[in-house]
């Protein structure tokens, strides 16, 4: 999971990128993984990825009020009101440079068919050595992190 976390600061309860991405509880930009059904090639393939953060942990705040306001009452209002933070966001996108991964055995599912598009364009090498299984496993991944707002400049990271 990617997080976007305040330098030198408690964590706090919702980091400032994942209220900023909706929808909630589905296959987010922010999740690197296998869960909703994605294949380990289909992770990887979704390639880059953009996602949004808040800047200030005011915008954090008022972000998280409107949200815990959803989940007491899915009302239009209350969903207006989180909607309505989200135009203070900033924009930033994941790429994912090299990957290590044993692919899994699946069909692709129509989510991960609808945003994985580039695994022939990302580099990866393909680990044959394990168990097979239905979704693979990611094994290793360098990627890096643009926020172009910021005016700051990408690291590679490997994890």
């Amino acid at each position: 999971m990617i997080r976007v976390l305040p330098h030198g600061a408690a964590r706090p309860a919702h980091d400032y990128a994942e209220l900023a991405n909706p929808p909630y509880r589905s296959p987010t930009p922010l999740l690197i993984s296998t869960d909703f059904s994605f294949r380990a090639q289909d992770a990887i393939a979704w390639n880059p990825r953009n996602f949004r953060y808040f800047t200030s942990a005011r915008s954090v705040q008022v972000a998280e009020l409107a949200y815990e306001a959803l989940e007491k009452n899915a009302s239009s209002s209350a969903s207006a009101s989180l909607l309505g933070a989200l135009p203070d966001a900033k924009e930033a996108t994941l790429t994912f440079v090299d990957a290590d991964l044993s692919g899994g055995t699946s069909d692709q599912t129509t989510a991960a068919a609808r945003v994985a598009s580039h695994f022939a364009e990302t580099a990866h090498r393909i680990h044959s050595d394990g168990a097979v299984s239905p979704l693979g496993k990611l094994l290793g991944l360098t990627f890096q992190v643009t926020f172009p707002s910021a005016g700051c400049q990408p690291r590679l990271s490997r994890r």
